[in-house]
């Protein structure tokens, strides 16, 4: 697994668990299913980048957080 990614996945997880923002809420405004977006939050999917920046902004932060 992709170290890098796994990083990003968690950083993810654990900004969204202290937001207390559900994972399907966040899948839903960025328009993936909840079951694809655990996945990116597993490290299990690469994420791309265009969700990327949609996941920073739904989490109110800048993407190079």
């Amino acid at each position: 697994m992709n170290e890098e990614l796994l990083q990003i996945s968690n950083r993810i997880r654990e900004l969204r668990e202290i937001l207390e923002i559900s994972a399907q809420e966040v899948a839903e405004k960025v328009g993936v299913s909840c079951e694809t977006y655990l996945q990116y939050e597993e490290g299990k999917l690469d994420i791309p980048v265009s969700i990327l920046y949609e996941i920073a902004a739904q989490l109110g932060t800048d993407l190079t957080v």
